[in-house]
């Protein structure tokens, strides 16, 4: 079996579906609002490996790694992406994803259902290691053919050159690293952004920072705008600053798959993102999540204008005399 639903996986969860989709599986067990969704196990993209010649591919290019200048490796990169793209997915596995798909639409009663696919690898979101940014995520994907292309495209991106270095540089065993795949319905998000239950700018942890901007998060996590930025009191949950930005642009979803950077009215550029109401919210899921892990977190979260949905947790890495609880 190569499905795992959110909420439903137990054990060695990291070993079965990553870590983003194990964090997002303890969370929707917690009773933390997750979009609903699926979880394409590590077991699948090793099955694919093997029964295509990419895992010969993988070998030759492990051989090279290094012996070449930086242009090089990047190129041998961009190659072995592309053969996983070219690649055909076991009908198995394709089968699989396309019943977990439609009965996705089902539990969401959506016919035209849009989905996030993002990539959920080995060693990811822990402690020592985010590999924030590292791996391809896709927002927006509708239909079933368009879901398993994504899949093999965050399958490919194990073997990016920047996760490849980022392996490296941490002591991380390439050839044990595994990609799975997290599906879930998309957050029509009209706000969104990330939620740190610490101030990871001072290192306070008595204090949860929140940045955020209108539209979908990518907008924040990529950096193409200044999002606003709230501090909040860890004890008493007052309101101690905040700076609002002029936000000029928004990321939004696209009537096919996809989405789109768009401008934002000129009359809500300057304005708060978030009420004082939302923001005590936000305070409250850093609380609760920050607690059942025993360490200060970095969430990212989107707001459909009346929920807020968690889209990832991990721990914030880089903050000294902090000990994780592994659930």
């Amino acid at each position: 079996m190569y499905i795992h639903w959110l909420g439903e996986i137990g054990g060695d969860q990291e070993e079965i579906v990553g870590g983003k989709g194990a964090n997002l599986s303890r969370l929707a067990r917690l009773g933390v609002l997750v979009a609903p969704g699926f979880c394409v196990s590590l077991q699948a993209y090793k099955k694919f490996m093997a029964s295509n010649d990419v895992g010969e591919v993988v070998e030759r290019f492990l051989d090279e790694l290094g012996k070449g200048d930086v242009q090089e490796t990047a190129a041998q990169s961009a190659e072995l992406q592309r053969l996983f793209l070219l690649a055909d997915m076991p009908q198995d596995i394709k089968s699989e994803i396309e019943v977990a798909y439609r009965d996705l639409r089902g539990v969401t009663g959506c016919q035209e259902l849009s989905v996030a696919v993002r990539s959920s690898a080995t060693a990811e979101d822990m402690p020592w290691a985010s590999f924030a940014g590292q791996h391809d995520s896709y927002l927006n994907i509708k239909g079933e053919r368009d879901l398993i292309e994504y899949v093999k495209r965050c399958w490919a991106s194990l073997w990016n050159v920047h996760s490849v270095h980022y392996r490296n540089t941490n002591g991380i065993d390439i050839l044990q690293s595994f990609m799975a795949v997290v599906v879930q319905q998309m957050v029509p998000s009209i706000s969104a952004g990330v939620l740190f239950s610490a101030n990871p700018i001072s290192g306070d942890l008595s204090e949860t920072l929140v940045n955020s901007s209108w539209g979908l998060g990518e907008s924040v996590v990529m950096g193409s705008v200044v999002p606003d930025t709230y501090v909040i009191d860890k004890v008493s949950g007052d309101i101690k600053s905040r700076t609002i930005s002029h936000k000029a642009v928004l990321v939004e979803s696209l009537e096919g798959s996809g989405t789109r950077e768009v401008s934002v009215p000129v009359d809500q550029r300057g304005q708060s993102s978030l009420s004082d109401g939302q923001l005590s919210d936000l305070y409250g899921l850093a609380l609760i999540i920050e607690n059942y892990y025993l360490a200060p977190q970095d969430i990212e979260w989107g707001f459909d204008g009346k929920q807020f949905y968690i889209l990832q947790s991990r721990p914030i890495t880089g903050l000294e005399g902090v000990r994780p609880r592994r659930a």
